[in-house]
């Protein structure tokens, strides 16, 4: 057992403890060579130096640090083995606390400093990136907030996991095809998934989960066991941020989205592009607040998209309380003028920028508004179901499909769009169908609706009932447009 007083590598003195993980402890040291010197001694514990894997990774560790040489990654100094084979390394030895510490402590940090603490991140993940290291675990016990003389410096630690990738990627392979490595709350869904091809896109993931993290005080996916997280990540939809903090600024809300894209493809193409467009939106000019999000139920029934229990994110402004109706018969056109409305204010949402800061950050994929959809009018973008605005994620053209009750299919193709897209909707009703009014008409429509009534009437051969136009929405409800992130 290694105890104060110990001497490693024959110069290196260990003074205390500094902190133990579940593979190993780091100390207090001092380099008896130099006098004064500082330095912190990472050992792993005895379980694993038979473990030829561990010690690998323990290895790679070191190596990874030592390949970067970025002031924002520890740095590491020396590196062997005790002679019972125990492998330790030397780091500097950082004062301050973890980025995990801060948040345990604090709950959430303000958008300005939670946005420089992730970008002097970034600015560190580059340079790995840059020498073909990818870290792969990164999360806010891996980011150290180092007091050095007035400032506080981000340092990126434990690199235990990493991922060289080039002409030497075989060599320091860690694990078979299909593993998991990594804190399952941080993972990217690729790597939930266990392939094989994770690449720097990964840590853009975990870096915009801390960024949520650090803004809303919760993680967006919640689930309760591993294996359950796992299966959230990888085929899951993430809490919007916008509801988990409705009163973080939407440009910003913008850029954590984009980071925790599902696919790697759609996030941002390096940490240098990510950092730059927070550095952006910390320059532009936040005069106005945008317009505060709310969640607003709309019912219990399975909506337009099959979901239930759906909520729809609306301008709080927007919002008020419905007009007083005296009869059952004013129900639809109340109803449907609220639908009306509503649709109105979403389409000049779409077209109408809300803060000059919008331009601010870096490019961001066109996005798709339709005008003049029906009630309860379901949305498809290459088959798969969106709310508007959507964002169109791809190269190429992309179909739109429109469906609705009472109205037939509609379809656009949209080429390759290098700017917004707003289409106008034409779709055709269905030719209505009357319904029967008096008894006997009631009668003969239940007959033929059901044939094998006992009432012994001839019943002719049963067609299926025609839709007889839009279904109406409860008393009091309305269909709201989403301002969902793509």
């Amino acid at each position: 057992m290694f105890e104060a007083g110990a001497v490693v590598g024959g110069r290196y003195l260990l003074i205390e403890p500094l902190g133990e993980g579940g593979m190993g402890t780091v100390w207090a040291a001092e380099n008896t060579a130099i006098k004064g010197s500082r330095v912190a001694v990472k050992v792993l514990h005895r379980t694993y130096a038979r473990d030829p894997q561990v010690v690998r990774r323990f290895r790679a560790e070191a190596e990874a640090s030592a390949r970067v040489g970025h002031p924002g990654i520890i740095k590491v100094f020396d590196f062997g083995e005790t002679d019972d084979g125990v492998p330790w390394m030397v780091m500097e030895r950082l004062d301050g606390e973890s980025l995990a510490d801060r948040l345990s402590r604090e709950g959430r940090l303000a958008p300005e400093e939670a946005v420089g603490v992730v970008c002097a991140a970034l600015d560190a993940l580059s340079a790995a990136h840059d020498k073909g290291v990818v870290h792969r675990d990164l999360k806010p016990e891996n980011l150290f907030l180092a007091r050095e003389g007035d400032a506080v410096v981000t340092k990126v630690l434990d690199f235990g996991v990493s991922k060289f990738l080039g002409d030497d990627a075989e060599r320091v392979r860690l694990t078979r095809t299909g593993a998991v490595l990594g804190t399952p709350a941080y993972m990217s869904p690729e790597q939930a998934r266990g392939a094989e091809t994770v690449d720097h896109r990964s840590d853009l993931w975990a870096m915009g989960v801390i960024l949520y993290e650090l803004l809303a005080g919760a993680l967006p996916f919640d689930a309760a066991n591993y294996n359950a997280l796992l299966i959230a990540i990888a085929t899951g939809e993430a809490k919007p941020l916008s509801d988990a903090a409705p009163e973080v600024d939407l440009n910003l809300v913008d850029i954590v989205e984009r980071a925790m894209a599902r696919q790697a493809r759609d996030r941002y193409a390096s940490a240098t592009a990510m950092r730059d467009a927070l550095i952006a939106w910390r320059g532009a000019p936040r005069d106005t607040a945008p317009p505060r999000r709310v969640s607003v139920p709309l019912s219990d029934r399975p909506t337009p998209m099959g979901f239930e229990h759906a909520d729809t994110l609306v301008d709080a402004a927007s919002l008020a309380p419905p007009a007083p109706t005296r009869s059952r018969r004013w129900v639809l056109p109340a109803v449907v003028a609220a639908v009306a409305g509503v649709l109105a204010l979403g389409t000049r949402a779409v077209t109408t920028p809300t803060t000059p800061r919008a331009e601010a950050h870096a490019p961001r994929a066109p996005s798709l508004a339709i005008t003049g959809l029906p009630p309860m009018a379901r949305v498809t973008v290459d088959d798969a179901p969106v709310f508007l605005p959507a964002r169109l994620r791809g190269e190429g053209a992309h179909r739109v499909r429109v469906s609705a009750p009472g109205w037939r299919e509609w379809m656009q193709v949209v080429p390759r769009a290098e700017g917004d897209v707003t289409l106008a909707y034409t779709g055709e009703r269905d030719a209505p169908v009357v319904e029967p009014t008096t008894a006997v008409e009631q009668r003969a429509t239940a007959v033929e609706r059901h044939p094998t009534s006992t009432s012994g009437v001839s019943a002719r051969p049963r067609r299926p009932p025609r839709r007889s136009g839009p279904t109406t929405p409860p008393r009091g409800e309305a269909l709201l447009v989403r301002e969902l992130p793509e």
